[in-house]
């Protein structure tokens, strides 16, 4: 029994993830092209071929979601309840922004003044290193921090969105991400010392579009951003940060952050 049943779930897992991932055929547009174009002849060549090669695809789509229409509602629920689901734009037409994700804690010491420390946890991952096999173990971290921002996102009523939110009034698909992170930081921290109020924010920076120029002058000014968050978390034990609203906006050279979930334990 056991021979035949491993391998149907792993078939099974394998059509789900498949069938998720190949969009219908109506997502498919071929837009008009100028040639020669800038690029040169070469480059000409293979844009001319690889666009009649894409234009063989829609009907074999057409087919493919015709013969797995009957499994479409059990493979969507089974990637949903496994975390396995991906975006067909990932490859085709991959998001034109950076996300970044930091966690803040407010610590009040016995009889003092409350401090704050800002975290960087996502990407976790440093951008001013070459990407060698750690970076495989990291992506685990990334994909984690994906998957619960876009849970809490799609859970998250729009009318939560308000300056006086409270926690418990918020999804909590965040939750681990501040208490585990929380955890580590508690470790660090002088008898005495407690955290009172720990924030989750997700950040953005626009990225260029395809084949248009990085503007080296932004990405140093975001690099020395970065840089600070990678030596540690970030304390401010001076000019504290005000407790902010929810939902409140911070900049950091190009990167945009919001406040999406905080707790006070």
């Amino acid at each position: 029994m056991r021979k035949y049943l491993i391998p149907a779930l792993v078939a099974w897992h394998l059509i789900a993830i498949v069938e998720g991932a190949i969009p219908p055929p109506t997502r498919f547009t071929f837009p008009e092209r100028q040639f020669p174009s800038s690029a040169g002849g070469f480059v000409d060549t293979v844009t001319v071929g690889l666009d009649g090669a894409a234009r063989t695809l829609p009907p074999l789509m057409r087919v493919f979601k015709w013969v797995t229409a009957p499994i479409h509602d059990m493979a969507g629920r089974y990637r949903v309840l496994t975390g396995m689901g991906q975006n067909w734009n990932m490859f085709s037409s991959p998001a034109r922004w950076d996300r970044y994700t930091r966690v803040r804690y407010y610590v009040q010491p016995a009889g003092g003044r409350v401090w704050a420390a800002t975290e960087l946890v996502g990407p976790a991952h440093r951008e001013d290193r070459v990407r060698g096999f750690q970076s495989f173990r990291d992506s685990y971290r990334d994909k984690d921090l994906n998957l619960s921002l876009t849970a809490f996102y799609n859970r998250r009523k729009p009318d939560m969105v308000r300056p006086d939110t409270r926690p418990e009034e918020l999804p909590n698909d965040l939750a681990p991400i501040a208490r585990y992170f929380a955890r580590h930081f508690a470790r660090t921290l002088q008898e005495g010392e407690r955290i009172v109020r720990t924030e989750v924010w997700a950040g953005t920076a626009l990225t260029p579009a395809l084949g248009q120029p990085v503007d080296p002058a932004v990405m140093a000014e975001r690099l020395a951003v970065l840089r600070d968050y990678y030596e540690g978390a970030v304390e401010q034990r001076v000019n504290v940060p005000p407790v902010p609203p929810y939902h409140a906006g911070e900049t950091e050279a190009d990167i945009t952050w919001v406040l999406e979930y905080y707790e006070e334990p």
